[in-house]
């Protein structure tokens, strides 16, 4: 009879895609990054490292000049992809992320205006006009957010 696998906690199997991509962004050939396992914690296979041993072995592939991609660390998350032959659609999605953006918040704040909105669970699914319209809401909200601002400051300026 045949043993199951155990499953990988969520942290651990991160940090082994992240060692992967490392290893595959620093050009590693197998004996070359097996060397480098050996090296940092004795053991020549990151399946078999404890999740402290998997983190000194991403810090020892950013001394060999490794970064993760802006991608991963991005502040505001990844852009929604929308289809290239509708430029229209693409404007929106621009002016979208420029809104985000200006007022630091994430993608996952407009997937929740169209899941509110127009009941879609991302902005992928949306119609144009639905786009459009979650685009015009986000807008307000930012109109809003600098009058509110605009109007703080004056009191302030007022006050002194």
């Amino acid at each position: 009879m045949a043993q199951s696998k155990k499953p990988i906690a969520p942290k651990k199997k991160a940090l082994l895609a992240k060692i992967h991509i490392a290893k595959k962004d620093l050009g590693l050939d197998d004996g070359t990054y097996r060397d480098v396992l050996r090296r940092i914690t004795g053991k020549d296979s990151s399946s078999k490292m404890l999740i402290s041993e998997l983190e000194r072995v991403i810090y020892e592939f950013g001394n060999l000049g490794w970064k993760p991609s802006a991608a991963a660390k991005s502040k505001h998350g990844r852009k929604p992809r929308v289809s290239t032959d509708k430029p229209s659609r693409q404007a929106v999605m621009d002016k979208i992320e420029a809104i985000l953006s200006d007022m630091g918040l994430h993608w996952n704040y407009a997937h929740g205006i169209a899941r509110g909105m127009h009941k879609k669970e991302k902005l992928e699914f949306c119609t144009d006009e639905e786009l459009h319209k979650v685009m015009q809401g986000l807008a307000v909200y930012q109109n809003r957010k600098r009058q509110n601002r605009q109007r703080k400051k004056a009191k302030q300026e007022g006050n002194e």
